[in-house]
């Protein structure tokens, strides 16, 4: 429900932020546009909450921390070799970025202190 009421005020906030910058020029909403985006928000979104965040009730805060991290990789990674969008030297940076500090990360928390 937190997760809801979350993307809730972030369209809330956005939809004001769009409308004075002009981010609607050129946009029809006719019916199979709305539907359209009931059906990715609904559907391809909501789902995809509720699967994700359901998941994490039976995993230690530890591992849901990994998992978060990944996420982004995994995204660009999938981006890259199914949808065959090129893969620059900027992502491949911030990946290498992304797992690195997990990788830090669980060392500092193994060790006592975390020094």
């Amino acid at each position: 429900m937190v997760v809801v009421i979350q993307l809730f005020f972030a369209g809330m906030v956005m939809i004001p932020y769009i409308v004075v910058k002009g981010g609607f020029y050129g946009v029809r909403l006719d019916l199979t546009t709305i539907i359209l985006l009931f059906i990715v928000g609904l559907v391809h979104t909501g789902i995809a909450y509720v699967l994700y965040f359901g998941s994490m009730d039976g995993l230690r805060a530890q591992s849901v921390a990994i998992l978060s991290y990944i996420d982004p990789v995994s995204a660009l990674l999938f981006s890259a070799f199914l949808l065959k969008e090129p893969l620059n030297i900027v992502g491949i940076i911030g990946a290498i970025m992304i797992i690195g500090s997990a990788v830090i990360s669980e060392m500092q928390i193994g060790l006592p202190n975390g020094k």
